[in-house]
């Protein structure tokens, strides 16, 4: 948007915006775009993070810990087909459509409980193995945040409530479903499969890093399985 002869400068980073518009093409929020900027470097032994505008340098031991804990999590290669989509509605419901004896979409088809969960999602797609599976794209630890967020919230619903099961039973075909009340956590895997346009192996910003961890330590507790898959792009 600078043009061919203009070069990026602080100043610039500053002075130009990134808006946000919603369906209708209106305004809701902008950003500089210095704000939008994301990065890691080390620097004499140490780890620098700019977020949200800010630099941050991070404590060695916890570096490592957050790292460890990421390394841990196991991956699955070549757990869904790759994306040559507009956005994540559209590839859930062509991933479902493709092999309706391993997955079903339910994406969108919320369920409502009320009380502190509201309308909340089982899942994006669930399968056949009973893995909970949430599919986001790639993008800024907020996004990623959200992922993990949405997963724990409907695996705690789902371990807790049985009006929340029972409705989301409604939404599976008979070869889906399970027959014990209550169901064991330990039979249900979930997946968080983020789309990535990167070469190589699934990479996640420190601060996504951080919320993955304390999500799956959530997650464990309940007596789940956790997995991540990487979503490759055509």
């Amino acid at each position: 948007s600078l043009g061919k002869d203009q070069t990026v400068t602080p100043e610039r980073l500053e002075a130009r915006k990134v808006h946000a518009v919603d369906g209708d093409g209106n305004q809701v929020h902008s950003w500089t775009v210095r704000k939008c900027l994301y990065c890691e470097v080390e620097h004499e032994g140490s780890t620098y993070v700019l977020s949200s505008g800010r630099w941050y340098r991070v404590d060695r031991d916890f570096v490592a810990t957050v790292n460890a804990s990421f390394n841990a999590v196991p991956r699955l290669e070549g757990f869904l087909p790759e994306y040559r989509h507009a956005g994540e509605a559209e590839y859930c419901a062509a991933v479902a459509a493709a092999d309706g004896k391993r997955y079903v979409l339910l994406d969108q088809r919320t369920i409502n409980i009320g009380g502190r969960y509201g309308k909340i999602e089982l899942c994006d797609l669930f399968t056949a193995a009973k893995d909970f599976v949430h599919v986001k794209r790639y993008g800024a630890s907020s996004v990623l945040s959200h992922l993990f967020a949405q997963g724990a919230m409907s695996a705690e619903a789902f371990r807790y409530e049985a009006d929340f099961r029972n409705k989301a039973l409604e939404l599976l075909p008979r070869a889906f479903r399970w027959f014990h009340e209550p169901p064991s956590p330990a039979d249900f895997r979930i997946v968080f499969a983020i789309v990535s346009y990167k070469a190589g192996a699934l990479t996640l910003p420190f601060f996504s890093r951080v919320n993955l961890r304390q999500t799956v330590k959530r997650l464990e507790a309940f007596s789940y399985r956790v997995a991540l898959a990487k979503v490759t792009v055509e």
